[in-house]
């Protein structure tokens, strides 16, 4: 990371970094049954495995591993009296992000499988689930972060008023195909808003303060 400070008012910032997540106690060992409800109103027995266990291996499951990331940013950094803003972009690359499976519906002989190596209710399991390695993922975005303070005359009010916007990108760098839907992709993508931000003012007078604040969600 590193910083350069043209004068008082402006500066330039980034940074390069790598790093590593390992997989959770209860995406490695976590396993559940639990019964859900289809749109016709019947009951299925759905079950999250353990990833790379005999039963999940039958579904061609796989040991876990951790996630490695990279990931760069740059900005800009302004202030001026009682005016300051930063500006920043970035990307974060993930390789092996650790996602659950879509319900993977079982046949009868997958079911016989889980039965015949004494999984507790194979022969009833009507889909499973499992966390896995196998898609490669990259957020792209920026922040914007304003702040100005109003002062008045010599009475020691103040308001402060704060602008945060976030845009925010996220898409899939590998090929889905076999592991998540085109529902499943879409939701992944464009699931959560782009566009996200707030603007809050706070009056600050004697012992008080006041605070408004508007948040605005893209779609």
């Amino acid at each position: 990371a590193s910083r350069f400070d043209f004068n008082d008012n402006f500066a330039i910032r980034g940074a390069i970094n790598s790093g590593f997540r390992a997989p959770a106690a209860g995406q490695l060992f976590g396993t559940s049954q639990t019964s859900q409800l289809t749109v016709d109103g019947d009951f299925i027995l759905d079950a999250v495995l353990v990833p790379g266990s005999p039963a999940a291996s039958i579904f061609g499951s796989e040991q876990l591993t951790a996630e490695t990331s990279d990931s760069i940013s740059a900005g800009f950094v302004f202030s001026s009296g009682d005016f300051a803003a930063t500006l920043d972009f970035y990307q974060i690359d993930v390789d092996g992000r650790l996602l659950l499976s879509e319900q993977i519906d079982t046949t009868a002989e997958q079911r016989e499988q889980l039965a015949s190596i004494g999984y507790t209710n194979g022969a009833n399991v009507q889909s499973v689930r499992f966390f896995q390695n196998k898609l490669d993922t990259r957020v792209r975005g920026a922040d914007l972060v304003a702040t100005y303070i109003a002062r008045y005359s010599d009475s020691g009010q103040f308001t402060k008023y704060n602008l945060a916007l976030t845009y925010n990108d996220q898409i899939l760098r590998s090929d889905p195909e076999g592991v998540f839907s085109d529902n499943a992709v879409l939701e992944f993508e464009e699931g959560i808003p782009a566009l996200r931000g707030n603007f809050t003012a706070t009056h600050h007078f004697g012992d008080f303060d006041l605070l408004g604040r508007a948040t605005y969600f893209g779609k």
